[in-house]
């Protein structure tokens, strides 16, 4: 009988640890788990910081500047000057090239068709091939309704960056407005296309 009490009090006394245990470990994911949340959002706040750092960057160094006007080709490969592309008004302009990621690229093209919809300034892409028949295959998959379509190899040092970018092209050929869109963040290009809509309504 006393070794039956010994053993059951032993058992008692495992369980009871087991129970400490489970507890602590349990207290210890959750502590982690924190962390990790503490840890990421910092993370994603210096993403976000730095992703509107360079936009500001951006925006600034390249606001009011004027590009040469160059010849550029249409799908159907006839040659235009920029100047008649945008004559008489403004323009948002979609910038990428063959190159540049093609997440980014469809990203920014998603949000282009909806701001084509029910914009009043005219949408334009410039796209960046460096042949016509790449240039040709490469955008017949676009959904170009109310989007004029254009080939252009270089615009703005900002080509470098390989990532496609958005601008107001004016009449006289200087530029504002620019922008890096993000995937990552949908809703300021969503934002920013409300700006866009909102400033040049009166077009």
């Amino acid at each position: 009988m006393r070794k039956n009490g010994v053993l059951i009090l032993l058992l008692i006394v495992l369980l009871i640890t087991d129970l400490i245990l489970m507890r602590r470990t349990i207290i210890s994911h959750k502590e982690i788990r924190i962390k990790d949340s503490v840890i990421h959002s910092i993370v994603s706040d210096n993403f976000a910081l730095k992703y509107i750092e360079s936009n500001l960057f951006y925006t600034f160094e390249y606001d009011g500047m004027k590009i040469q006007d160059i010849p550029i080709k249409d799908t159907a490969d006839r040659t235009v000057s920029l100047q008649k592309v945008v004559c008489e008004k403004p323009a948002l302009i979609f910038r990428y090239q063959q190159r540049d990621c093609s997440e980014c690229i469809a990203f920014g093209l998603s949000q282009l068709a909806e701001f084509a919809e029910s914009a009043s300034i005219q949408t334009i892409i410039f796209a960046g091939y460096s042949e016509t028949y790449p240039f040709k295959q490469g955008t017949k998959t676009i959904q170009t309704k109310n989007i004029a379509l254009y080939n252009i190899e270089k615009i703005l040092p900002v080509d470098k960056q390989q990532i496609p970018y958005c601008f107001i092209l004016h009449p006289d050929l200087h530029i504002s407005e620019l922008f890096i869109p993000d995937k990552s963040f949908p809703e300021v290009m969503k934002r920013y296309m409300q700006i866009l809509k909102a400033k040049y309504s009166f077009i």
